[in-house]
């Protein structure tokens, strides 16, 4: 049972999942620094979440179907190169087509860009070491939400922020019991995914 629970959370909250819920947050929560005028609201989240989650899973489902990929849990370093250099491409074209085809607002492009550098740097590191993707987003989730709650404390983000951080816990919690990361590569991807998304946003906002 406590298995099935950990692969749950690992699928619910698995990497892909993670930008939409940062544009998600970001729209309503901090909306004045987004700068998304309310009518594109619908439009623009659709978008993000077509470029970042549902073509890189339709990718990635033919990977597995094809048996480029042995399963969706990428258990070795090596099943990772591929998908992830795969992803990483899809990334910076998503944000590309923001920034010069849609003329997105200058902060959607600045946090679809710190996602896409946090995975492409992730992709880098895989190649030589295996790291949690899963605690990158996570943190990197997890950096965007304190980034707002220490430069905006008028947000009253302080629930939203012991959310995130138990999010985090879990989602450790779950790739440690499925043994598919040690605790230094679960730790390392939370360095890197938290910093590489709080630090240039706190000095942004």
């Amino acid at each position: 049972m406590a298995k099935k629970g950990a692969l749950i959370v690992s699928y619910l909250l698995q990497p892909l999942v993670i930008p939409t819920l940062i544009i998600l947050f970001v729209a309503t929560k901090a909306s004045f620094w987004l700068k998304i005028p309310a009518y594109e609201f619908n439009q623009v989240l659709s978008a993000v979440a077509l470029t970042t989650l549902v073509i890189p899973m339709m990718i990635l489902m033919a990977m597995r179907w094809s048996k480029l990929i042995p399963s969706f849990q990428l258990p070795e370093k090596e099943d990772r190169f591929l998908p992830f250099v795969s992803v990483s491409v899809l990334y910076m074209m998503a944000t590309y087509f923001f920034h010069l085809k849609l003329q997105a607002s200058p902060p959607l492009v600045f946090l679809l860009s710190i996602i896409t550098i946090a995975l492409v740097l992730l992709t880098t590191v895989t190649y030589f070491w295996k790291i949690s993707a899963h605690m990158v987003a996570m943190a990197g989730f997890l950096g965007v939400v304190s980034a707002f709650a220490f430069k905006a404390p008028q947000l009253q983000l302080v629930n939203y922020l012991i959310g995130i951080v138990l999010l985090n816990g879990l989602v450790a919690s779950s790739r440690l019991y499925l043994n598919a990361h040690t605790p230094h590569q679960v730790i390392a991807g939370f360095l890197l995914g938290f910093a590489l998304n709080f630090f240039p946003l706190y000095y942004l906002i």
